[in-house]
């Protein structure tokens, strides 16, 4: 039982990262730091993975 709530804040942990990740490449897409394709090659993501990214962390 103990593993499992661990592997669940583990899970919780890593979605928190990368919705942090996304945010802050949004901001750098945004201010035209980075273009949309190596902010997805940073995130080590598709370049589709990221807009879907992006708009789901927009509707938050």
């Amino acid at each position: 039982m103990c593993q499992a709530v661990d592997e669940m804040i583990e899970d919780g942990r890593n979605e928190g990262r990368k919705e942090a990740t996304v945010r802050i490449l949004t901001g750098l897409i945004r201010d035209g730091i980075l273009s949309i394709e190596e902010a997805a090659n940073r995130a080590g993501m598709s370049v589709e993975e990221l807009k879907i990214n992006i708009e789901n962390a927009a509707k938050k």
